[in-house]
């Protein structure tokens, strides 16, 4: 398949989710609790097992402290991201702290369709954000307003720049092949950024730890059976 296609698809898939999520102000009066620990816990899970698995495991063999400055390099991204950028303004606006954040999440996305070797690894990623984009849709749309149907539109549209910024990171990836396990690194670096900072509870959670090593089993078990 068209490495192209499988950014579309898949962050549209994404997109998709957040949509679902937001979509829930017209069914529940709040926030279902349960239900956001057990999707970000298989969300966590999934992350983890596939960044081990998919990317850190395939870099191995190249040179260690190349290797290791990609992972840490990766974390700071969105660590300066937010920093810098969501975190001053989501006091005033929540929506757009979210939209912001969703950008490196389609980076992501852009970045492993194109590096990958199959379409198995960027699916999977895609996949756990998918099922943090339910909750986190969800979150925007009880938040912004009391008319449900502007709501959902605020909710469904900060899934917006993951498709888009999917595939403005296509003409940076022209690369050889020998940066391949370095842009893996990168990669594992802020999908393990992304699970402890947003996914893995503050508190002690057992339904979100449960689903967080159902996610990462079933993670496992799958890159184990198709490696």
């Amino acid at each position: 398949m068209n490495r192209i296609l499988w950014i579309i698809i898949l962050t549209m898939m994404m997109f998709i989710a957040t949509t679902i999520g937001s979509s829930f102000v017209f069914f529940f009066r709040k926030k279902n609790d349960k239900i956001d620990s057990i999707l970000n816990g298989l969300a966590s899970g999934i992350m983890l097992s596939a960044s081990i698995f998919s990317l850190i495991v395939p870099a191995l063999g190249n040179n260690i402290i190349v290797l290791t400055v990609s992972f840490f390099i990766g974390g700071i991204f969105l660590y300066a991201f937010e920093f810098f950028v969501s975190n001053k303004i989501e006091t005033s606006n929540f929506f757009l702290a979210v939209l912001l954040h969703n950008i490196p999440e389609g980076i992501i996305t852009g970045i492993s369709c194109m590096t990958a070797s199959s379409f198995k690894v960027p699916f999977f990623i895609a996949l756990a954000l998918s099922l943090q984009n339910i909750p986190e849709g969800a979150a925007i749309s009880f938040r912004m307003s009391s008319d449900r149907k502007k709501s959902f539109l605020y909710g469904t549209l900060s899934g917006i720049v993951e498709p888009i910024f999917g595939l403005l990171v296509v003409p940076f990836l022209v690369l050889s092949n020998n940066l391949l396990p370095v842009l893996y690194m990168f990669a594992a670096g802020t999908m393990f950024y992304v699970t402890v900072d947003e996914l893995l509870p503050s508190k002690k959670n057992s339904l979100m730890s449960i689903n967080f090593m159902i996610g990462f089993t079933i993670m496992m078990f799958l890159d184990l059976l198709f490696s």
